[in-house]
């Protein structure tokens, strides 16, 4: 193996290390939330409502899909032409995940079909 696998491996490794420590929070997050909500009923009260983080709105997720779209998809096309032409085919991954955003925004559109959901509509995003 040359240096650019090499490369490849520890860049790609470093994502998935990303990803499962942000897995592991959210479950750590939601093991908390289900602690709690069984402490409350064993003490004979309503189970609390899930609150979103601080900061949530409907409208910055849309925005960070569609901006974590374009940004994929020039990330893809950076390594398309950076990348020797053994490597080249690598930056089609981040782009079809770039893509896969932007269309996953489109699907997150409100009833109007002009942008993100509105706070106050039933639109609200899961």
């Amino acid at each position: 193996m040359d240096a650019k696998t090499y490369q490849l491996a520890v860049i790609f490794g470093f994502v998935i290390c990303i990803i499962l420590v942000k897995a592991l929070a959210r479950i750590r997050i939601e093991k908390l939330w289900q602690e709690t909500a069984r402490l409350a009923i064993e003490k004979g009260q309503p189970p609390p409502e899930r609150v979103r983080p601080s900061g949530y709105s409907a409208r910055r997720a849309f925005n960070k899909n569609i901006q974590g779209g374009l940004i994929l998809i020039a990330v893809g096309a950076a390594m398309m032409l950076v990348m020797s032409e053994h490597f080249r085919s690598w930056g089609v991954l981040p782009a079809f995940i770039g893509v896969a955003l932007l269309i996953s925004s489109f699907f997150m559109r409100g009833s109007d079909g002009n942008g993100p959901p509105d706070a106050n509509s039933n639109d609200r995003l899961p």
